[in-house]
Formats: C-alpha cells, structure tokens, sequence
C-alpha cells in the first residue's frame, strides 16, 4: 500500500494523489499476523467512534454504483473502487456500515450487486476475475469466492435464485446453472442479437428462473421462458424504435417496465407478448432518471439524474402526473435505487451516501442519509498535550481542538491565507507553537493554534514548489522538515519566514518521507526511494549541520519508510513497507539509531503497517495509523504478534501525547480518540447456602466500572467462574449506569470444599478484573430415594424364581447413584444388590418363601455422594 506523500510527480508541480489514498484506505486486511500463537491480552487503548470533523465540500468521495437490500435489516452497497458495504440496520436513524474487503480482487473497478436470498450474492466488477460470490453474506466475516478466468461478465446481472444466473456481454446472454461452482465451463453463452444490429443488451431482469427480460441499446425487448435453452429460446421484439431501453424491472412475470434514453417508460402486463403487449407513456419531464425499482405494479420509486430527487409513483403506466418528487440527498446525484416494499427503499448518490427510508412517499424528513465511503481525509496531527491538537487535511485545511475527544463539535476547520495544498505533517513542540507543512512548499506557523485562520501565518521555504512531506520540532528553537525531492530543511527559527530555513540535500531523487527528532542533537529520517527498493534510515546528531551531518542505512528489501517516531534519544520506531508494491507492513526499530547495524526489521503481515503515521508517548506505547491502526506495548520486540491490529478501524495520521490518551485522523475526515479501558471491579456477591451435590449452585457476581472513565461505561460481555476444574458463564446485563450484574448455575459431582473465584476478561470500553480472595462454599451429601418393585404381587409356591424385584435409587437433584441395596423381609435378607447406573435387580429362588404375605423392603446404605434410604414396603403373597 503506496501513502500520498510517498508518490512523485516529475517538474515543480506536486499532487497527491487523493483517490488512490481513499482507496488504499478502504481496504481493512484480515490477513493473520505471522509468528507464534500467545495468549490475547487485553486492549492497550480503547478507540472512541469516529466524530465527524469534515463538512461539505467533501472531496474525494466516492460514488456508489450500486445497492442491494434482502431484507430491512440487511443491505449491500458497491462503489465505483470495488469496495462493498452492509448494513444490518439501514432504517435506523443512526445506521451503521461496514466495509467488506473482497480478497484478490482489482485494485479499481465498479462493483455491480445481486442477491437473490440472503444465502447467496454476487458482485460484479470491472477486472479479472469479473464477479465474486458470497454464501455467507451476512456472517461476520463473509467469504467472496472469485469467479472462473475466461468468464467475462457485465453489470447488469439477474440471478432469481442461487442455481440460476443470467447477464450479458456485448450482445451475448450469459448464464449458469451453478454460479458459485467457480468453473468457466458452468457458464455458457449465446448470441441472442442479430450481428447486423450491432447492439448491446443494457439490462436484464428475471422475476423466477421460467422468465428473463432483457433490454438493448435499439430499443428491442428479448424474453425467454428458458433462459438456459440458448439463442433460440430468445424472443426479440422491437418496442421503442432505436432508441436505447437501458434500465429495467420486473417485480414479477405479469408486469415490467423499462425506461428508455428519452425518459420514457414502455410497461408491460404480459412481457413475452410481442410488440403490441408493451405500453408507452412517460415520465417526468427534463427528470432524467438514472435508476428505478419496482417492488409491484402499484409501487416504483425512481433517482434523478443530477440531483438528489427520488420520485415515486403508485401507478408507472400512468405517466408523468403520478410521479411525485423529493429532494432526498441535497444536491448529489443518486446512481442507485432499490426497494423491498412500498415501505423500504435505500438510494445511494456519487458522494459515498446512503439514503433510508421507512416512508419513501413522505417528503424530505422521511429519508435518513449517512455518509458511509468518503469524507476530506485527516493526514497530519500532532497533539503536544490533552489540551491541544493540530492536524491537516487533503484539501490545505488545518483542523484543530483543544477539547480533542469532546466530538466534533469540538474541532474546528481553518483555511489559512497562502496555503497551496495537502497539509502533510503538523509538529507541535508546545502548546504555543505549532508549525505545519504543505504539498506546495509552504510552512505554516502559529501561535495560538487552535485560534482560526488569522493566527496563523505562511511562509514559501521551496520556491521550486518542492512538497514537504514531513516535519518535526523537538523545540520552538529547531524544526527539520523533509520534501520530496530528498532535501532537508531546517530552521532555528520557524515563525521567520522563508529566509529563517535553509536546505541540505542528502538523499537525492528521493523523497524524505518522515522525520522524528526526540531533541536538537538527534534527528532520525526515512525515505521512499524512487526505485522502490532499499529505503534509507538517515541519522543526525546535528541536524542543522548540511548534508554531510546525515548518515544513511539502508534496508534490502524494504520499499519505503513512512513514519518514525523518537520517544527518546536511544529508541526510534518506523513503519514502513517491503518492496514488492508494499504489500507487507514492516516495523523498523532501533535501541541505538545512530548505529547502523542495531536497526531490526520485524514483518507484521499482509495488508499491515505501511502506515503513514507513528506516534511513541514512550519505549512501551506505540500506535501506527494505517489500515489497520497496529497498538503495541512492546514496540521494539522482534515477534511480530506484539503489534495486533485493529479490525475495522484505519487511519492516515495519529498523535499520542501521552500513553493515556491517543488521537487518530482517518481518510473520511473523522477523528478517533484512544484512552485506556476504564478499570473494573469483579466479585462474587452470592453463593447458594448449604448446597448438596447434584443441587444447583447459583453464583452471583458484579462487575463495577471502578471509575466512570469511560463516561459511566456499563461492563458487557461474560464472567468465568470457577472452582479450578469446573466453570459456568455468566452473561452480564445492565444494573445502572457502570454497574454490571449476573448469575449462572454449576454443579458439584461430589461433597467437600470448594472455592469459587471469578474472571472478567473485559470488553471495550472496559478493561478486565477478577475477584481479588476465593469464595468457600461447602457441598455436603445429598439425599437418596429407593424404589422397590414387584414383577407380580402373587407367586405360587415352588415357583417363586418367576418374580424379579427391581431397585432404584434417585438422588435427590442430579447424578448417579452407586454403592450396594439389600433386600429384606422382616430382618432376613432376600437379596444383596449392587447398583449399575442406579439399579440393580434379582430373581427370587424356588420355595424361598414359605406360603403367606410377605412385606419387602429395599434398603440403600449410602455412598460417599448420597446418604442411604429405604424403600416403601410392598407386600408379596406366596399362595398354593
């Protein structure tokens, strides 16, 4: 993954490259870190939700291409960079959505989606392999599966179940049978259109797998009632003359409609008809409809061209008059609309939108919208205390706060008078000064930072309009910058103007790509070569001193260093990226930076490090903005388990000011804070009393947030009790603000001492506890019931070996009993037992008793689970 500040542009000229940065952000790698397995430890830093700094204009956002929705509570969206993103709440007021990464899958291209349950979606895209599949689509981590090489296949495509797929190719119907099989030779093709008529199909859509429709560029209406049958199972009807039909949706086989180049709709009630069974009439006029779904014949919901209007209609065939309109998503254009009734329906705009509603028809008010892929991104930060943070945007603004993880409310934006381009780097040595760093040369410098634009003052130091990429200021008296032609800058006096810096050239051709100076006599900087491959660490221990005060180690194999941080003079760290395209984040750390042979290069994994930002309050707290943020508390460990990642959270610029508080700028334009799980207390606060073996022991415990740190954050997730042997969960539900409470049940098998402790292994925003002394609880015997009975109640003389006496002994709550049963009547034993699974029986022998009634009793004498019992007496006669 290549950072914008490491790109280069020939002449004088610099621009980053802000697509392939939003891009390269968006995706969150789930590659597993190599090295050994260990134990999970808890969190470092607990990172807040994002706080929306960024307002409209918002650049580089990115337009979504397509939306799918199987269900209210699960919706898909693709944008015009392949990226995918769901929702399990769309309708909700605050909807939140996540970004899927398809592995192996182009680095730019427009994704295209279909699903036709919730078990099965596809995502088309512009680059080899064409489509993707997902079975789990709605898992925690869905699986996408690349399709076949030699399958070329085209937005749009129509599935109406998982064992049938049709779409189209430059006049040719594509289709499977088996879609997810993943082999070219599942999928067939045939001409359908006349060659002479040189036209495209523009759209297909299949209400079951008996029917398909499809449109094309000359205005024609293909129809089959077997779409696998080949060309001639095709029927091709000339509704609109040569005019292009490119969108189209039938909700069932008895009604579809498409519309036309000209904003004209033909609609049909019987669309294998012919010619004569399609309608024209129109639509709304000058509207320029770009997408349409209809959930019925009584429902379509339509986007406008060129502006954010959705307009909906309860009668298609009734022309422009039954459409309604509104402005849904301001001025943006909507690329994408679909609805799974006349009560759901999302849109999503070219500006990374998504619009909700639960009542399309209901004006304005009745659409919820969330940005969900694209904002200004955040690049710089630096926060000299808790008190203060500085950073810069892509678009040349600085954004500011001196109540930093009070939301965004908070921050504040400021455009200052001079500045020409990205703010790359901010370095802040006090909260009274604050210098910055533009793509066009300039150095900013304030005051009084977070005072708006007037306090802050521009200065052109590159006359040739070098970028200046990176920037660090150990103290008000010396800043060292780097720019991208491998110069350093530096200056004893930064608010001087463009006279008060002078330039040293020490890495030609090369851009000096970060810079960390933990005081005046020690700076440290990485480069981002221009043949990609041996990245430099340069070390000086006086930095002011020209070209020949730097010194350079270089690294085989690594392609470029993106950021380092001092958070002393004898420890530096940097992140940077192997040279095969940056594809493997590389943390770089030394213990004696001036020594070129102590630096170590650790591998932490694809899709890791390379980030553009690296921030160390001290030896044993770094955290690097990328995509993933790693956190580590043993930053200069070889293993590279010691730098875990955070799923689902990236970042373009982080700043630490201590190891309690950290705050992130992400590529959306939002701001993420980190500060330490909040401590917890654990204890047992219940015990059943006096309880037996087999009787449930119900265990209660507690867990407190011991500070309200975390603003009163309520502890969830589970607490393990144990005894040493055996454990039961209890699940956590809410008590009061902070406070945490729950209960399970065990069971002992056998009677003694036993003491209970109980573990919390935390869950953000608070961190783990266990309970500080053991709990006694004493399991004595339980009680036994004995049952006795008879085959027969009456038994001839002589013949006594017919009857069997059958035992059984019941604990009284679980468990098995064991041990030995007599049998006796009166005071003579009839028969000794032993128990097997807690019965036991015998036969009587022959002229065993003499005739009479006979009163037998069952008698369990115990073990060392169970006290012993006796059976009720049952009554035997012995007769003639």
């Amino acid at each position: 993954m290549r950072l914008p500040m490491t790109g280069r542009m020939s002449g004088r000229a610099w621009t980053v490259p802000l697509a392939a940065l939003a891009a390269a952000l968006a995706c969150v790698a789930a590659a597993v870190t190599p090295g050994a397995a260990r134990a999970a430890a808890g969190p470092p830093l607990v990172w807040s939700a994002p706080a929306q700094v960024e307002k409209p204009p918002f650049l580089d956002r990115v337009a979504f291409g397509d939306v799918v929705c199987l269900s209210a509570s699960l919706c898909l969206a693709g944008d015009v960079r392949g990226n995918v993103f769901r929702s399990f709440d769309p309708a909700s007021g605050s909807p939140t959505w996540q970004r899927i990464t398809i592995p192996n899958s182009p680095d730019s291209f427009g994704a295209g989606i279909t699903c036709p349950n919730i078990s099965f979606c596809f995502a088309v895209v512009d680059g080899s392999p064409s489509f993707f599949t997902s079975t789990d689509p709605g898992s925690p981590s869905p699986h996408w599966t690349p399709g076949p090489a030699g399958v070329d296949l085209f937005f749009p495509l129509s599935c109406p179940s998982l064992h049938l797929c049709v779409g189209e190719q430059q006049g040719d119907v594509q289709w499977s049978t088996n879609p997810t099989a993943g082999a070219a030779s599942k999928w067939k093709t045939a001409r359908v259109i006349p060659l002479s008529k040189e036209a495209d199909l523009r759209s297909v859509s299949c209400p079951s797998t008996t029917l398909c429709v499809a449109t094309d560029d000359a205005g024609d209406v293909l129809t089959s009632t077997n779409p696998t049958g080949g060309a001639s199972a095709w029927l091709t009807t000339s509704v609109d003359g040569q005019t292009s039909l490119f969108d189209l949706s039938c909700p069932s086989a008895s009604f579809c409609v498409a519309l036309d180049a000209l904003g004209r709709l033909e609609y049909s009630t019987n669309p294998t008809g012919g010619a004569s069974a399609w309608h024209r009439t129109t639509a709304p006029s000058e509207s320029g409809l770009t997408d349409f779904s209809c959930v019925s014949a009584s429902f379509c919901v339509a986007a406008v061209s060129g502006s954010g209007d959705i307009l909906t209609t309860s009668d298609p065939t009734m022309g422009a008059a039954s459409w309604s309109s509104i402005d849904a998503d301001g001025n943006h254009a909507i690329n994408a609309v679909t609805c799974l009734s006349a009560t759901f329906c999302v849109a999503a705009d070219q500006f990374g939108d998504v619009a909700v509603s639960t009542d399309p028809t209901g004006g304005p008010s009745a659409w919820t919208v969330k940005n969900i892929d694209g904002f200004t991104p955040i690049i710089s930060m630096d926060c000299p205390a808790t008190s203060l943070c500085a950073g810069g945007d892509a678009a040349g603004n600085l954004v500011t706060s001196t109540r930093p993880a009070a939301g965004p409310a908070a921050w504040h934006l400021a455009k200052v008078a001079g500045a020409v381009g990205v703010i790359n780097a901010v370095s802040c040595p006090s909260i009274s000064l604050c210098v910055a760093v533009d793509s066009g040369g300039q150095v900013l410098t304030s005051t009084d930072a977070a005072g708006g634009a007037s306090t802050w003052q521009a200065a052109d130091v590159e006359p040739e309009s070098h970028g200046i990429f990176s920037l660090d200021c150990p103290s008000a008296s010396l800043c060292v910058a780097g720019d991208a032609d491998g110069n350093i800058l530096t200056s004893t006096n930064p608010t001087g103007g463009p006279g008060a810096w002078q330039a040293a050239t020490i890495d030609a051709g090369d851009s000096i790509t970060s810079i960390a100076c933990p005081s005046e006599s020690l700076c440290v900087a990485g480069d981002d070569p221009s043949d990609e491959s041996n990245a430099g660490i340069f070390t000086s221990t006086n930095p002011t001193g020209g070209a020949g005060a730097w010194q350079p180690t270089r690294f085989t194999g690594v392609g470029f260093i993106a950021a380092m941080s001092c958070p002393t003079t004898s420890f530096c760290v940097g992140a940077g990226a192997d040279s095969s395209r940056g594809e493997r984040g590389l943390i770089i750390s030394s213990t004696d930076p001036t020594n070129s042979v102590d630096w170590q290069v650790v591998d932490v994994g694809f899709g890791a490090g390379s980030g553009s930002g690296m921030s160390c309050p001290s030896v044993s707290l770094c955290v690097e903005a990328g995509a993933p943020v790693l956190t580590s508390t043993s930053p200069g460990s070889g293993d590279p388990a010691d730098w875990p990642r955070t799923l689902g959270l990236s970042a373009l610029a982080v700043s630490c000011p201590t190891v309690s508080f950290c705050v992130l700028g992400t590529s959306a334009g939002a701001i993420v804070t980190g500060t330490p799980p909040a401590p917890t207390t654990t204890t047992i606060v219940s015990v059943t009393k006096a309880p037996v073996v087999g009787e449930k022991i119900t265990v209660g415990v507690r867990v407190v947030n011991a500070t309200g740190g975390q603003g009163d954050a309520t502890p969830a997730g589970s607490v393990t009790v144990s005894d040493g042997s055996r454990s039961c969960a209890v699940v956590l539900a809410a008590v009061s603000a902070g406070v945490a409470a729950g209960h399970c049940a065990r069971v002992e098998s056998a009677p003694g001492a036993f003491s209970l402790s109980a573990s919390y292994p935390g869950q953000a925003p608070v961190a783990g506890s266990s309970t500080g002394s053991s709990t006694r609880v004493k399991v004595g015997r339980a009680t036994s019931k004995t049952t006795l009975k008879l085959s027969a109640a009456r038994v001839t003389f002589g013949h006594e070996s017919s009857e069997r006496l059958s035992v059984s002994v019941r604990p009284e709550f679980a468990g098995t009993a064991g041990g030995t049963v007599i049998i006796r009547s009166s005071k003579k034993a009839v028969c000794t037992l032993t128990l097997a699974s807690g019965v036991a029986s015998c036969r009587l022998t022959n002229r065993q008793f003499p005739a009479g009634v006979h009163k037998l009793t069952a008698y369990y004498r115990g073990s060392s689970a169970f006290i012993g019992s006796a059976s009720a007496a049952q009554t035997l006669a012995v007769v003639h």
